[in-house]
Formats: C-alpha cells, structure tokens, sequence
C-alpha cells in the first residue's frame, strides 16, 4: 500500500481514533537510554572501548527517537481512520499522510501479544501492518477496531480469543 500525502475522503469516514505512543513508554525509554547512553558513552571515552563507544551510540539513537516521538505525541494529531473501503494508518514519519489499507487488498487479519503488548496484524500481500493497542487512548477504541476488521472479513481472521484484552467479547 502507498502513503498517500491526503486525509480521507469525509464522505466514506466512519469512525476516526486518536493514535499515539503512551506517555509511560516514552518517558522511560527517554530517561532510561539518555541516562544509560551517557554514562557508556563516558565509560567508552575513558576505556577507549569500541564496542561501548557503539553501545553508547545506539542508545543515543534511541534517545532521540524517544524524542521525536514525544514530538509526534504532542504536535502530531495522529488519527487512525476507519473508511467503508478500508483504513488509514497515520503515519508517524510524515504526519500530514496515511498509509491506506483497502479491506480488500488484506490477505490476512492476525492478533497476537509480545510480552504486554497486543498487537493486531494486517497482512497485504508480503506487507504487515500492525497497530498497538497501547497506542490508543481507550482500549474500547482497539476492541472496537479489532471487531469492525473481524466483521468485515470473517474469511482472514486468525485470531485465539484468549488473547483478547479482558473486558473485550
């Protein structure tokens, strides 16, 4: 699917979503890797260690992205946008376009967790799409998405219902 630089057409909009990263996640990954970052990055200079010295760099990288998405959080006004066709997913990097993913173009729907996190999958073709159920305000917002991508196509679906957050159907 491609970035397009346009929001949706108002006519076909159904429901729209806040969509951003938690402010737990980033205040910690910003504290955590600029605290750690900098004091490797110290231990590098005085050991004259290369492998620190990277260690500390890739910190440093993650700091900053840390940054950028506070940056997004705040200034951003990410929205998820589900559309009769199909759904728009923000994109991060560019915040005045989407990504489009027509209902028809999905290949297949998956739902699963890594440690906390739940995650649900749009497969289109050999593209994945994943959305973060940490990053919506509500988790009834997710739910509700899950359930009008479910209905939508029944056929896809590869979902074990006890990974569904509790509280869901």
């Amino acid at each position: 699917m491609d970035t397009i630089p346009q929001t949706p057409f108002l006519d076909s909009l159904e429901k729209k979503y806040r969509y951003r990263s938690s402010w737990g996640n980033l205040v910690i990954t910003i504290i955590v890797c600029g605290v750690i970052g900098f004091f490797l990055g110290l231990l590098a200079f005085s050991e004259k260690s290369l492998w620190l010295g990277l260690l500390a760099f890739f910190m440093l990288l993650v700091f900053l992205l840390g940054i950028y998405m506070a940056i997004v959080a705040i200034w951003g006004h990410l929205e998820l946008k589900l559309t009769n066709d199909g759904i728009y997913i923000p994109n991060t990097w560019r915040w005045d376009s989407y990504i489009f993913i027509p209902y028809s173009g999905v290949t297949l729907v998956q739902l699963f967790k890594v440690q906390a996190n739940t995650f649900l999958q749009l497969s289109v073709g050999k593209k994945k799409y994943a959305l973060v159920l940490a990053w919506f305000p509500h988790k009834g917002d997710f739910l509700e998405i899950v359930e009008t991508v479910c209905n939508r196509l029944p056929d896809l679906v590869r979902i074990d219902p006890h990974l569904l957050p509790k509280g869901s159907k």
